[in-house]
């Protein structure tokens, strides 16, 4: 949110792609990363031009989260 310049109460909807064990963790869990990140839609996809995206290494294994402002 930071880097991105988002307000810390800004909804947002994420995607994400990478590393098949890392989507796995974040399917398994995404009521928690949806109220923590106050997501109100996270889809297991390549974010478009118009989302922030970054690329995170988490253990060696690589994931991309795209996040955007909800409207």
């Amino acid at each position: 949110r930071k880097s991105a310049g988002f307000n810390i109460s800004d909804h947002i909807i994420l995607k994400y792609y990478g590393n098949p064990n890392i989507q796995e963790i974040i399917e398994n869990h995404l009521d928690y990363v949806s109220s923590e990140t106050l997501a109100d839609d996270i889809e297991s996809a390549k974010p478009s031009a118009d989302f922030y995206i970054e690329t995170l290494n988490i253990e060696d294994k690589e994931v991309v989260i795209g996040i955007k402002v909800s409207t």
